[in-house]
């Protein structure tokens, strides 16, 4: 049975709605949240501190280019919401755009992970990566 107009309608609407409400929430509580701190936290120092990252591109450079990207990811994502891109039957070019920042944090946030030796942890940002080329 074939979905009507309407329905597959309903659905694209739906899902991108609810995409663009995911990567507004999970980047902009992250990035609001890291940029509010006050500072680069001790949590972050001590766990990068004997890392390459401390010397380049330096430890505040990194949080802080987390925490700007996070909140442009997010901001990307208000943009997509309030242009109504969930709406439109054309392409969704802001709701891209900001899944495609998602890729990036993802890789960056990875790379983290893994000089650290969180593998599981970047497994698991593996798995979101992959989940946002799905939604791409």
């Amino acid at each position: 049975m074939r979905a009507t107009p309407s329905t597959d309608r309903f659905i694209r609407i739906t899902t991108y709605l609810l995409i663009t409400l995911l990567l507004l929430m999970t980047w902009g509580i992250g990035g609001a949240s890291k940029l509010l701190a006050g500072g680069v936290p001790d949590w972050f120092l001590q766990l990068f501190s004997k890392t390459f990252l401390a010397t380049f591109p330096g430890l505040p450079a990194s949080f802080y280019s987390i925490a700007v990207l996070e909140t442009l990811a997010a901001l990307i994502a208000l943009i997509s919401l309030l242009r109504g891109e969930f709406l439109r039957a054309s392409r969704p070019t802001f709701l891209y755009a900001a899944i495609a920042m998602s890729l990036l944090l993802f890789v960056q946030l990875s790379v983290g992970k893994q000089i650290t030796g969180d593998f599981a942890g970047s497994h698991d940002l593996f798995m979101y990566f992959a989940g946002s080329l799905v939604m791409l």
